[in-house]
């Protein structure tokens, strides 16, 4: 019976999981014997091992010559022999690659031989082979140029909206130049330097925005181009104006009148009476409520009995900021005095000297008269006024100092407020100290 059951126990040990594991130990041993005595030794291929030329440094890159292009790769494959415990450890880092550029003398296409070392003082691998063992490569002139940046009117009008009432104005770009360095074929397709902004949100006020640099061919492609071409900056800021859209009414102003057309101002008529503009929201309401002023007449060079003096065409001229949205680009005025004027010749001997700063003199000498003065007025008055009646009012508020001051004067006439003169030419007025 005891003779059973060792037998049983016998069986038991050939069918259990330690026979498993202990063949699995076995088979690595020997697995280990053969690779480090049978069979020590395998052959194994590297990929992906960088191909660097550099001319920094060197005879080429003092010619200013740059490598363009390597073909067919700028890596190659290496084939190596050695302990299996140690090839199985290569990476493309463990060896120098390096090319033969002494046959290059100029810008063009070469065919350059490729060697390849270990990386490590001392290896106990063979380098059977690599390929490939030559390298196609292309070197060109490197050139700097700078180019101006500019926005890129149709991707902004794409992109960038106004709010009802508003519209987009004049896009800038800050900082607007870009240097670009590299092979000058590939610089000379370079025609122009965009910036491009991303889409945005209807914008009521004025925006930075951060726009991409892209570069455009002749036909305006936009250009790709490899690492060996670089830029300068590769972002800019790009300034959107949001100005507000208004009716503006076209007004004339005048200056130097007579007293009864300060109290009852002269009508007139402008063609167009008002203009579409768009500019600043601070601003742009105020210039809707006043007027945009186009024209002002100084009635010291006004004669409104000759009618080609009662009318004209006068450019528009906009404030800082603000741009037409019509095509309208003058105004023609026509004066409606509701008067009829007549005009006279006459001389002018009296003199009214007003608005002297303090600490200081002026008088006209006593022998200064104005001949071929034209006094302007009604019908009904220009004749009845005499000589004696008529003044030059001199205006001494920009004298700054004694000496020879030579002033043109506003010709009024005492006691008539429709009644004015026109003088051609000016007089010395002697400024002292008080």
């Amino acid at each position: 019976m005891n003779e059973t059951k060792n037998k049983a126990r016998t069986i038991n040990f050939f069918n259990n999981r330690f026979l498993l594991i202990f063949s699995f130990v076995l088979a690595v041993i020997i697995w280990f014997v053969i690779s480090l005595v049978v069979r020590p030794n395998d052959t194994r291929i590297i990929a992906d091992v960088p191909v660097p030329i550099r001319v920094e440094n060197t005879f080429l890159g003092k010619d200013g010559l740059g490598l363009e292009s390597i073909s067919p790769q700028e890596y190659i494959s290496v084939t190596v022999t050695g302990k299996r415990y140690l090839v199985n450890r290569l990476t493309p880092d463990s060896f120098l690659v390096s090319v033969n550029i002494a046959s290059v003398t100029a810008a063009g296409e070469y065919d350059l031989e490729v060697s390849v070392s270990s990386s490590a003082p001392t290896s106990d691998y063979i380098i059977e082979d690599y390929s490939p063992k030559t390298v196609h490569v292309v070197f060109d002139k490197v050139v700097t140029k700078t180019f101006t940046i500019e926005p890129d009117l149709e991707d902004i009008a794409k992109n960038v909206k106004a709010v009802e009432g508003y519209m987009v104005g004049d896009v800038t770009v800050a900082n607007n130049t870009v240097t670009i360095k590299g092979p000058g074929a590939e610089i000379d397709k370079i025609k122009r330097v965009v910036a491009r902004v991303e889409p945005q949100p209807p914008l009521a006020a004025p925006t930075q925005l951060e726009g991409k640099i892209v570069l455009l061919s002749e036909g305006g492609s936009q250009l790709q181009f490899s690492d060996r071409v670089g830029l300068s900056v590769s972002k800019v800021e790009v300034t959107v104006p949001i100005l507000k859209r208004v009716k503006v009414r076209l007004l004339v102003d005048f200056i130097n009148q007579p007293v009864f057309f300060t109290e009852f101002p002269m009508d007139y008529t402008a063609s167009p009476a008002e203009i579409e503009l768009a500019g600043p929201a601070d601003t742009a309401d105020a210039l809707a409520a006043s007027g945009l002023v186009v024209n002002t007449f100084d009635f010291t060079k006004l004669d409104l009995s000759k009618a080609a003096q009662r009318e004209g065409s006068f450019t528009i001229k906009l404030p800082p900021g603000y741009k037409s949205l019509d095509t309208i680009t003058s105004v023609d005025v026509t004066l409606k005095p509701g008067i009829s004027f007549a005009s006279r010749v006459v001389t002018v001997r009296r003199f009214e000297v007003i608005n002297l700063p303090g600490g200081l003199l002026a008088s006209v000498p006593p022998d200064t008269k104005l001949v071929n003065v034209t006094l302007i007025g009604p019908w009904a008055d220009i004749w009845n006024i005499r000589e004696e009646d008529i003044y030059a009012e001199v205006d001494m508020e920009s004298a700054g100092a004694p000496g020879e001051v030579l002033k043109k004067a506003v010709i009024r006439v005492r006691g008539n407020g429709k009644c004015w003169g026109v003088a051609e030419t000016g007089f010395s007025v002697p400024v002292t100290l008080e």
